[in-house]
């Protein structure tokens, strides 16, 4: 036993892995705004697409299909004033001692030697000499310099990732190596991005399995049959929650009554199922299915005639293993018209319970908007 375990156990741990590949992150770059020249716009944004692509990601056209958006803005580059203002002490002293006395007419003077001048002060403060006026604290110095500033976000959340900038006063060969350095920088944390190769994502599935059929005969004598068979069904999603399949399936009938004489009669019908699904894909690694529909029936032994249409009503749980699904399948159906033993009057009426238990795959991926 263990030696087939081991094998299976690798089988679906190789798949497995294969199923989950990774990606470059795809990158949606918006023209660059703010208040630069034509041609620095220009400039900067052919480097920006240049320099992702070296850094082996995708430039995407639209920020819906990406999953990182590098924003580019130039503006003008103001830096604030430094003024250092020079300590001035003047020469008049704060208190006169002894108190001067004298009359309002007359004034005080103190001389003092500036930068090589005689420079006269009096306590009036009329006319005295001032070395050095600040500027208001809000004057900021203007120059001929750009500032290039660039944010990584995530493109579903908004989240800043990094952010980096270039001053810069014209365009030159120099730029290309800051812009290569700096793009270098706000890539390199990007983590690897896994594929969004969602096996649940595909237009047409296939699915065999193994079928438990137990089933309740009723007539004038009423019986039951444990049986077992096998279907394939084929599935097309025409929409993310809604499918339909058409199927076909062997299972085994055993008639049993008086009216036989107690003899057994055995018969294989073939059953083409055809159903509308309603799906759901919860989690990762689920798909859930209800469904509904009609099935079509047909005698292969010819020993007995069962209902040419039943009805069912199912429920199909699937979860992902390697590259497609394991699908438990309980189903109940009944018949709409009654069946019949050829050449015996006899009629009943057949209540099923099926149960199938297979695996899924799927063909044909839809075009993920994260994958182009």
């Amino acid at each position: 036993m263990k030696k087939i375990v081991i094998p299976v156990l690798l089988f679906l741990a190789v798949f497995t892995l294969q199923a989950q590949t990774y990606r470059e992150a795809n990158i949606f770059i918006p023209p660059i705004s703010g208040s630069g020249a034509v041609q620095d716009n220009v400039y900067f944004y052919k480097q920006l697409i240049n320099e992702v692509l070296i850094q082996q990601h995708a430039v995407v056209r639209t920020r819906s299909t990406s999953d990182y958006t590098l924003i580019g803005t130039i503006e003008p580059y103001t830096a604030p004033v430094e003024i250092i203002v020079p300590e001035f002490h003047s020469p008049i002293p704060q208190h006169f001692y002894p108190p001067l006395r004298r009359r309002p007419e007359t004034r005080e003077f103190f001389s003092w030697d500036i930068e090589n001048e005689l420079r006269f002060f009096d306590t009036s403060g009329e006319g005295n000499f001032k070395p050095f006026e600040p500027p208001s604290p809000d004057i900021t110095l203007s120059t001929d310099e750009y500032i290039f500033y660039i944010e990584l976000t995530d493109s579903i959340t908004g989240k800043v990732i990094g952010q980096q900038n270039i001053v810069y006063s014209e365009i030159d060969p120099s730029l290309d190596r800051l812009v290569s350095v700096i793009i270098y920088n706000i890539l390199s944390g990007i983590p690897d991005v896994v594929r969004a190769d969602d096996i649940r994502q595909r237009y047409l599935f296939i699915e065999l399995n193994g079928l438990w059929t137990p089933r309740i005969y009723v007539s004038q004598d009423n019986w039951m049959n444990i049986g077992f068979g096998f279907g394939f069904a084929a599935e097309y999603h025409f929409l993310n929650f809604l499918s339909v399949a058409f199927g076909a399936q062997l299972t085994q009938d055993l008639i049993v009554s008086s009216v036989t004489g107690e003899e057994e009669c055995r018969d294989i019908i073939l059953e083409i199922p055809v159903t509308v699904r309603f799906v759901s894909k919860p989690l990762e690694n689920f798909m859930l299915q209800t469904y509904t529909g009609v099935s079509v029936n047909y005698s292969f032994m010819q020993t007995t005639m069962p209902s040419p249409l039943s009805l069912l009503l199912g429920f199909q749980f699937g979860i992902k293993v390697g590259p497609g699904m394991i699908i438990l399948d309980p189903r109940f159906s009944l018949d709409i018209f009654s069946s019949s033993v050829q050449g015996r009057d006899l009629t009943y009426d057949r209540y099923m319970v099926q149960t199938g238990i297979g695996y899924k795959f799927g063909l044909f991926p839809k075009r993920n908007k994260r994958d182009y």
